[in-house]
């Protein structure tokens, strides 16, 4: 048969077996169903073949039905065995677990009753030892944790020396001389002396979360404060007629204190506080300053001034207010975050005017040396470079003076550190400036001229730098060089001016004194520090005003009027500190104000100051002479209105009140600072064992009294004299008018644009006043001039421009450092730790601003006769 019919055969046999063997389970006999079921089998007989093939299927067909038929089969049978494999390891594992459980069993029942009773005596003893933390110990995170501890403690924190110390110290030292930070000088320690850097970061950890918890030292907390407040004891006890009970329920039917009160009024002698903790003798900058410190910090300070405004150093022309005195500073982007810490949340701001233009390229100083003509001193090193070698040609001059104040630069780096160590003991203070200050002090010892001579032989020639420093009239020859140094990178990126004056200074920090109990007081002065010579130490125990008054404190007492005050009125019986009979008072000054007619801009006045420098030594400028040293500014040039500011009725008695409101807008006030005469000024000597001389101990009068030394020596060397200082006349009315027109007519051949505008009596002179120490190398190499001045007495401390240098910023980082000591910071948290009270003070919270400390008593009245500004 062809293959292609046998596979259509087979085709059709396999879709027709069900319908073959349905009918054959039906209608066949029970031998065909044997026969059939013998084909599905594959037992066919071979009668049924011959049957099969009678019919016409094919053998072949019938084969391959049948295999796929027992396949079939095969894996029915084939999943059934696997079913019942799977039933019997069930079993298997049924009887596994069984027979363990069993096992089991017959092992705790073969458990000696030993083992029983010493697991019960390890619990009871973990009960008595642990008590209720047994849990918590046992459990295994807790051992996790104990583990890792013990892996801890096995580690070595501090191993052995990298190299030999001294190698070590060498390049601690080279690092150090680097100028590296104090933290890149302790990770190389760390790093040498092979201490792990798990130690290292967890002790900067350490510090830093310290830091931001730290208090200030000695702070009182707000709770404590309140109950200090003035008649808050009183109001709570219902006390009647207590005079500070009377004074607080003033303060609050009237409003907010002004800026001071008259210590000549009855009733601010009687409403003082018993519980002064501070005493400040003087309000300047610095004074104000340490006594804002201290109430940030919830210590009640009171301040004495005894002259007749906030500062002394504002006086009204007419109804005219004016400021007198240096209040330019520079690099103020410092100096106000400090004034920021001593002010409260929300009080009025200091803010600051730049002198100068960019037109003029802010130019803030004109110094006239004679016989080089004017030189202006514009904001930044680039500007000083150029203009020296504008006045003084030469290719090497440019090099040679940017080389110069590079160098200067980094020599003012130091004085920081120098200034700091005036906290501390003389060792201690010798080692800060040996380790951090060397430079700076090393050129504090020697006079300008002996540097510049060295490092500029020809500087003779370079007028800009001759005349670098100008608050004093002092020669090159008498100037120390740090004196020099601190002037000029302090001016070096220009100069700005407090909007507003002395009196914005003031609005700012007074609030915060009298927030925390404390007082301002004017026209108070003190006639002496009262001293516990029963205690030992010796302290000081509160002060004694001009009409007896007693004053007590519990803390001490801060003198950030001077030196010589404080050795020659407040103590004059007290020994004068290691180096004090070498120090020496500046000048006294005098100041000539004048009312000008016209506004800033109307008048073309110029916002920088005008210095005149002689070249010759000399008694002071007080004739006006040309030749003398003299200071001319116009405050009210600096201002942003231009104009000055108006406290009362101008011109009341020539024109009238109405008219002065019309032409209040258009005045400007003028300031001519000079020297006193010799005619009233007497020269002293403050002696060790407390008298006074108008004759020097001993030694050649003459080269100490002017400061002289041999080249390459220092000023104290010439031998103790004792304190220098000058006894004050004052001037007569003839002397005082003829140096007023002396100075006008010099004011005007200066500037000739004020010719007629001069307001008719509207010039006045005030003074003499003491400046403080004169800037010579003695300032700068005395060990005993530093806060805790006077020897023997613990609490007796000074503040203010002495303590650093005559200038506005001079006398507040002295107000810094005083505040400071009286809180007995150490060198540790200052140059090791980095704290200090502007730190500390962020970590506390700051009083809001309740108003208030805007008004003044004027000249003339009391506290009850101030104006509102």
């Amino acid at each position: 048969m062809p293959p292609l019919t046998r596979r259509k055969q087979r085709a059709s046999v396999l879709k027709m077996t069900p319908l073959l063997l349905l009918p054959a389970f039906i209608f066949l006999s029970p031998a065909s169903v044997h026969e059939v079921a013998a084909v599905k089998l594959g037992t066919v007989s071979p009668r049924v073949w011959e049957s099969l093939e009678r019919q016409g299927i094919d053998s072949e067909v019938m084969d391959e039905a049948a295999a796929e038929v027992a396949a079939a089969a095969a894996a029915t049978a084939a999943a059934e065995a696997t079913k019942d494999a799977a039933k019997e390891g069930e079993e298997l594992k049924r009887l596994k677990v069984e027979r363990a459980r069993r096992e089991a069993l017959d092992r705790a029942k073969d458990i000696d009753w030993k083992s029983t009773a010493d697991a019960a005596k390890k619990e009871r003893e973990l009960d008595e030892k642990y008590g209720m933390w047994k849990h918590v110990i046992l459990n295994p995170w807790f051992q996790w944790v104990m583990g890792l501890l013990d892996d801890l403690a096995a580690i070595e924190l501090v191993g052995e020396a990298r190299m030999a110390p001294a190698a070590i110290l060498v390049l601690l030292y080279m690092l150090f001389k680097a100028r590296q930070p104090l933290s890149v000088l302790c990770l190389a320690a760390a790093f040498f002396y092979n201490i792990h850097p798990i130690l290292i970061a967890g002790s900067a950890v350490g510090l830093k979360a310290w830091s931001k918890l730290r208090r200030p030292k000695g702070y009182v907390p707000a709770e404590e404060r309140k109950k200090r407040l003035p008649g808050a004891a009183d109001e709570a006890q219902g006390v009647e007629g207590d005079p500070r009970s009377a004074q607080a329920k003033r303060g609050k039917a009237h409003g907010a204190p002004g800026l001071s009160e008259d210590a000549r009024d009855i009733r601010t002698l009687l409403t003082l506080p018993q519980d002064v903790d501070h005493i400040v003798l003087g309000s300047d900058v610095g004074g104000l300053y340490a006594a804002a410190l201290l109430a940030r910090v919830g210590h009640r300070v009171l301040v004495l001034e005894g002259g007749e405004t906030v500062g002394n150093c504002t006086s009204e022309l007419k109804g005219v207010e004016c400021d007198w005195g240096l209040l330019n500073a520079g690099m103020v982007h410092v100096y106000d975050e400090l004034l920021k810490a001593g002010a409260l949340e929300g009080a009025p701001e200091v803010k600051w005017s730049r002198i100068g233009t960019e037109a003029d390229g802010h130019s803030f100083d004109v110094v006239k040396i004679e016989g080089l003509g004017d030189v202006v001193y514009r904001a930044g090193k680039q500007a000083l470079v150029d203009d020296q070698v504008t006045s003084a040609p030469g290719p090497e001059n440019r090099e040679r003076v940017g080389t110069f104040v590079s160098r200067l630069q980094a020599v003012a780096r130091e004085q920081s550190a120098f200034f700091i160590g005036r906290l501390f003991s003389q060792q201690t203070a010798g080692w800060i400036t040996t380790l951090l200050g060397q430079q700076y002090g090393g050129v504090g010892a020697r006079t300008a001229e002996q540097v510049l001579g060295v490092t500029l032989p020809d500087y003779r020639q370079l007028d800009l730098l001759r005349g670098m420093f100008r608050t004093e009239n002092l020669q090159p020859s008498e100037l120390s060089f740090a004196a020099y140094v601190s002037a000029t990178n302090h001016a070096l990126e220009g100069l700005s001016y407090p909007q507003g004056g002395f009196r914005s200074l003031a609005r700012a920090l007074v609030p915060t004194i009298q927030a925390a109990g404390g007082r301002v007081l004017t026209r108070a002065h003190v006639r002496e520090i009262l001293l516990d010579s029963q205690s030992k130490p010796t302290r000081a125990v509160g002060v004694v005003l001009e009409n007896g008054e007693k004053v007590s404190c519990a803390k001490s007492v801060i003198c950030a009027s001077g030196v010589v005050p404080l050795f020659t009125q407040y103590l004059p019986k007290a020994p004068l500190p290691a180096g004090g009979d070498c120090l020496q008072e500046a000048r006294p000054r005098l100041y000539t104000l004048v009312l000008l007619k016209g506004s800033a801009e109307e008048l073309e006045l110029p916002a920088s100051d005008y210095y005149q420098l002689p070249t010759e030594e000399g008694g002071g400028g007080g004739g006006g002479a040309p030749r003398g040293w003299f200071h001319i500014y116009f405050p009210s040039a600096k201002e942003p209105s231009g104009v000055a500011t108006i406290t009362g009725p101008v011109g009341k008695d020539t024109h009238g009140k109405e008219e002065a409101k019309g032409g209040a807008r258009g005045y400007s006030t003028c300031v001519i600072e000079t020297e006193a005469d010799d005619d009233i000024l007497e020269v002293c000597y403050r002696r060790v064992d407390g008298s006074t001389s108008s004759k020097p101990v001993s030694g050649p009068a003459d080269a100490r009294s002017k400061g002289k030394a041999a080249p390459g020596s220092s000023t104290m060397a010439a031998g103790p004299s004792g304190l220098k200082f000058y006894h004050i006349k004052p001037p007569s009315d003839q002397k005082v008018r003829r140096l007023q027109q002396g100075l006008v007519r010099h004011l005007l051949q200066l500037y000739p644009q004020l010719e007629g505008h001069v307001e008719e009596q509207g010039i006045q002179t005030v003074g003499p006043f003491r400046v403080g120490l004169s800037h010579r190398p003695p300032r700068f190499m005395a060990p005993g001039l530093r806060t805790r001045i006077v020897p023997g007495v613990a609490n007796v401390l000074l503040g203010g421009g002495d303590l650093v240098l005559g200038t506005f910023v001079g006398s507040l980082l002295g107000g810094w450092l005083a505040a400071h000591s009286a809180l007995n910071y150490g060198a540790l948290d200052l140059l090791v730790l980095e704290r200090n009270l502007n730190n500390d003070l962020k970590n506390v919270p700051r009083p809001r601003y309740e108003g208030g400390g805007g008004e003044e008593p004027h000249a003339g009245g009391g506290g009850d006769e101030a104006k509102q500004d």
